[in-house]
Formats: structure tokens, sequence, C-alpha cells
């Protein structure tokens, strides 16, 4: 999974563990480090946060419920769950409060999902993919991921707002192409089997 823990005003997002185990979330700014927890979660993962100090991330209950959350900078928490799914897992968020990430329900693999800042939810799946995962989302709201293939192969794929799925390979990147981020201008960066690399729009 692709994680954002600074945005550019230098705060960051990330989780800790206790002596108990347990996994808490928290956030540093200029005004020092705040621990953070979801309502009802035994553990609690931050894992990007945008300009804004807004934060996206998941947790586990104790009946192992999978769930994504919003921490807003006032640090007011909104749980995020796919409608009919098993379980939701936040993996991006961009200045928008657009979210992106992984869900799944009790018939399906890993699939995709964006969460816009006025709660609407969009899933997407790549039918030549087995399971999805987006690893982030750009202001305009493309979202970049991979997919696993037949055989462990991987591919990356580029989900436009459209509604468009776009698959792609490193060329001589063998069996792995694997997208960790995507910027604002729609560049991909990631690793493959013959190195990094850069993918343009």
């Amino acid at each position: 999974m692709n994680r954002t823990p600074i945005n550019n005003k230098d705060e960051i997002t990330g989780d800790y563990k206790d002596a108990t185990d347990h996994f808490h979330a928290f956030v540093r700014t200029g005004s020092g480090v705040k621990t953070f927890d979801a309502p009802g979660a035994s553990y609690t993962y931050g894992v990007s946060i945008n300009d804004k100090g807004v934060i996206a991330g998941w947790y586990i209950t104790d009946g192992n419920g999978l769930h994504s959350f919003l921490r807003a900078a006032n640090g007011t928490i909104t749980t995020i769950d796919v409608p009919g799914a098993e379980s939701t897992m936040a993996t991006g968020i961009n200045i928008k409060g657009s979210v992106t990430g992984a869900y799944n329900t009790d018939s399906s693999g890993a699939l995709g999902f964006v969460r816009a800042s006025d709660g609407t939810i969009t899933t997407f799946s790549e039918t030549q993919c087995g399971l999805l995962q987006p690893v982030g989302i750009n202001r305009a709201g493309v979202v970049a991921g991979y997919c696993s293939g037949r055989k462990g192969h991987y591919s990356g794929f580029i989900f436009l707002p459209s509604g468009k799925n776009l698959k792609f390979q490193v060329p001589g990147g063998g069996t792995r192409t694997l997208p960790v981020g995507i910027n604002d201008a729609g560049v991909v960066t990631g690793n493959s089997n013959a190195g990094g690399f850069l993918r343009f729009p």
C-alpha cells in the first residue's frame, strides 16, 4: 500500500503500537503531536494527509470489521463504508477531500472506490485484473494503483473521473508494474522488475 504521510506543510500522519500491541494513529503539526482513535476502534491507522490537514485512514473494530475514516483538521472523525462492503480501506486523499481506496464484498475480491467530498461514493473494477489496490488520487480525481493478474503478475492502472480505466505495464518490466503515487500533473511513479518508472499522461 502506498502511504502519503506528509503534506506540503510538513504535517505528518501515521500510527504507532502501544504496550498491548494495539495501534493508534497520530498527527504531527506545528503545535505538536496528537494521538487519536476512530470511534469503537481497536486499531487505527493514519495513512494519508492533504494540505488542509484532513487525514484518511482505516481502522479495525473488536469484531474484526474493517472501516475507513476521515479526520478533519479540528479532530472530527467521519466513518467511510462502501455500501454492501465487508471491508473498506482508504489509501489516499487529495486536496479537495476526495478519498480513494479498496473494498470487498462476500462475493468479490478487492475493488476500488472514490468518495467525493460530498460523500458520494463511486466504485470501479478492472475486468482484466484480479484484486485492485488504488494507491493515490490527485487534484483532478485521477486514481492510480495496481492490480493482480494470473500467476502473480501485477499491472498498473489509472481510473479517470469519466469512469474509464487505463491498464498499463512498464516495457521490459516483467511481471511487476507497481505504481506508488500520482501527482497533480497526472504523472505516476512506481517500481517494476526493470526498476523505478515515471508514467506521463
